[in-house]
């Protein structure tokens, strides 16, 4: 697995708390501490909630555990951790706390 490097995001989001990084996958973003080492494999969790090639990812400046996601799909999501160590357990989170929908066309900064 490889970050997505397609020139039409930025790629790489940290609060410097977490990390996020749009994965190679279409529409999934790993999510991971900052302070932790960590060793990326097939098994590691994924955010997979859009339905198309993520464009732009920001963490909030005043809650520092909620992450804003947006794509081709027209959606802004917005994911909410319950602490700083981003995605554990092995699962994927298909389900985002918060989802705008504002037009069918692609959404390419939060």
């Amino acid at each position: 697995m490889t970050v997505n490097d397609t020139n039409e995001n930025d790629g790489v989001a940290s609060n410097g708390k977490m990390i996020a990084a749009a994965w190679s996958s279409t529409s999934s973003v790993a999510v991971f501490s900052a302070d932790k080492p960590l060793t990326f494999d097939a098994n590691t969790p994924l955010l997979k909630g859009h339905t198309g090639n993520i464009f732009d990812m920001q963490w909030s400046p005043f809650e520092d555990r909620l992450l804003a996601t947006c794509a081709d799909d027209g959606k802004a999501k917005f994911w909410v951790f319950d602490d700083y160590d981003g995605l554990t357990g092995g699962s994927n989170r298909m389900d985002c706390d918060l989802e705008l929908e504002a037009h069918s066309r692609k959404c390419i900064s939060v």
